[in-house]
């Protein structure tokens, strides 16, 4: 059975542009990626890593500093 992560993320959406890989790849089926929008506000998706919402929100908050 072929399984295809779903992702999970924290911050504000809709997402546009491109994404900053902070850690792995999509490729790779594992990544942690960050969407800085104009004014600062980051938004942060799992993919293929279990994080928790509140852990993806906190690196959001992080990103914006």
């Amino acid at each position: 059975m072929d399984r295809t992560p779903s992702p999970q993320g924290g911050g504000p959406l809709p997402l546009s542009g491109e994404p900053t890989s902070v850690v792995g790849s999509v490729a790779e089926g594992r990544a942690l990626l960050t969407w800085t929008r104009t004014g600062g506000r980051s938004t942060v998706v799992a993919y293929g890593v279990r994080k928790p919402v509140t852990a993806l929100r906190a690196l959001a908050a992080q990103a914006r500093t």
